[in-house]
């Protein structure tokens, strides 16, 4: 069946499959034997890098990284920059925000939601400074 729009900027290396109905943006970069299920979204400017397995339903927005022998389950979803080590496991239905930094070897269990607040203060800068926030799960974690 095979439908769906890959621009034509993709590079990807050896031994790639891509599933049926999937939308691959321009300056998406591939690694070699990645996997890559039904009905995923890449946006612009995703890097996925060797042996790593998206699975179904999935959606990768700009500027998330996922590095080698990795994994992101079915119905997962990447919301923006964001950094997946080597050996992570993400599970079905976890979400991935923004700033969001997993080192290797980490899991990240079924419908985990990372959080991105963008400005701490929330309008309270003369009581709490105003601090951008990172997510940052270290090494061998298990969330």
């Amino acid at each position: 069946m095979k439908t769906g729009i890959i621009h034509p900027s993709l590079t990807s290396g050896n031994n790639v499959s891509i599933g049926n109905f999937c939308v691959i943006e321009e300056n998406v970069i591939l690694g070699d034997d990645v996997q890559i299920g039904n009905l995923v979204t890449i946006e612009p400017d995703v890097q996925i890098m060797n042996r790593v397995k998206i699975g179904h339903k999935v959606t990768l927005k700009s500027g998330t990284r996922i590095a080698d022998d990795s994994v992101f389950d079915d119905h997962c979803v990447s919301t923006g920059v964001c950094y997946v080590g080597k050996n992570v496991n993400v599970r079905t239905g976890a979400i991935i925000s923004r700033s969001t930094i997993i080192e290797d070897n980490c899991f990240i269990g079924p419908g985990v939601i990372t959080n991105h607040t963008k400005h701490v203060s929330h309008a309270r800068e003369k009581s709490v400074p105003n601090v951008v926030l990172l997510t940052y799960i270290s090494y061998a974690s298990i969330v």
